[in-house]
C-alpha cells in the first residue's frame, strides 16, 4: 500500500519514493502506481455534546454544526462528548480527480493519525499541544487537548512569521473556549521553528521545557504505516458496494434453500 497527506500540496510516500507535490499535479504521480492508497486528508473538526448514543442522532446533531453537507465520522471521547470530523465535499471531489475511490482503501482524518503518533511514540506533551507539521511549502497547525483535535490552519514558513501566527492562534483557541493560564507543549518537525519558539520572548503560553523535535518528515504517513485501527472516513460507493454485496449473499442463500427445498 501506498500513503497521501492530501492537501493543496500532497505528501507521498510511493513505493521508495517520498515527497511532495501539487495536488493539481498528483495525477501524473499517482497514474503509474498501481497499489491501493492509505489517505489522510485534513478535516474541519468540532466537540459536540448528545444526549443520545444512537449513531444517526449524533450524526443529525453534528450535521448542524457543519456547512455544505460534509462527509462525517465522529467517535466517543467521554460521557457524552463526541469528537466529529467533517469532510467538505470539495476536498473530497479534489482527490477523487486523481485517485479513483476504488484505489481508496482507506481515508484518515490528518488529525487521527497526528494523534496516533503522539500517543505511539510518547511524545512529550502536556494538557495542550501544538503540532507544528511543516511540509513542503506549508507549515500546519493542529491543536490537542487530550484526545480532542482542533481543525488545521495554516501557517507562514518563515519563521518569525509562523511564530507570531502560532501565539495569535494559541491565544484564539484559549479566548474561544475561555481558557486561562493555560500553557502548550510543542511538537515539530521543522528544526528552525524549533529553535525560534525557544528563542521566544513570550513564553506565558509555551512550556520552554516541553518542545520537541521530530526527525520525521511526514508524521502522518509513519502513523497511519503504523496504526492499524485508526479512525476513518467510509465513503458513499464503499457503502453502496458493501449493500450490493450483503444482497447479493441474500439472493444466492435464497436460491439454495429454494433448490434444497425442491
Amino acid at each position: 500500500m501506498d500513503y497521501l497527506i492530501w492537501d493543496k500540496q500532497v505528501s507521498y510516500s510511493v513505493g521508495a519514493e517520498q515527497g511532495v507535490i501539487d495536488a493539481k499535479d498528483a495525477g501524473s504521480l499517482l497514474k503509474g502506481a498501481k497499489k491501493t492508497f492509505c489517505v489522510a486528508v485534513r478535516t474541519q473538526a468540532d466537540v459536540i455534546t448528545s444526549d443520545s448514543p444512537d449513531p444517526e442522532k449524533v450524526e443529525a446533531l453534528a450535521l448542524k454544526q457543519f456547512t455544505g453537507d460534509p462527509t462525517l465520522q465522529f467517535e466517543l471521547l467521554e460521557g457524552d462528548q463526541y469528537q466529529v470530523f467533517a469532510l467538505a465535499q470539495t476536498a473530497l471531489a479534489d482527490i477523487r480527480e486523481s485517485l479513483a475511490t476504488e484505489r481508496i482503501a482507506r481515508l484518515v482524518p490528518y488529525q487521527i493519525a497526528l494523534r496516533y503518533f503522539i500517543q505511539e511514540f510518547k511524545m512529550p506533551v502536556t494538557s495542550y499541544t501544538a503540532f507544528l507539521d511543516g511540509r513542503g511549502d506549508s507549515v500546519l497547525l493542529t491543536i490537542f487537548n487530550g484526545q480532542r483535535a482542533s481543525g488545521v490552519r495554516d501557517l507562514p514558513t518563515e519563521s518569525h512569521a509562523c511564530i507570531n501566527e502560532l501565539v495569535r492562534s494559541l491565544r484564539g483557541y484559549c479566548n474561544e473556549r475561555k481558557l486561562q493560564d493555560t500553557v502548550f507543549s510543542v511538537i515539530t518537525n521543522n528544526v528552525e521553528l524549533r529553535q525560534a519558539i525557544i528563542d521566544l520572548s513570550d513564553q506565558t503560553l509555551i512550556d520552554k521545557n516541553s518542545i520537541a523535535l521530530v526527525d520525521d518528515r511526514y508524521p502522518a504517513i509513519t502513523a497511519m504505516k503504523q496504526g492499524k485501527d485508526l479512525l476513518e472516513f467510509v465513503l458513499p460507493e464503499r457503502l453502496e458496494q458493501e449493500q450490493k454485496e450483503k444482497t447479493a449473499k441474500h439472493d444466492k442463500t435464497l436460491l439454495a434453500l429454494g433448490c434444497s427445498l425442491a
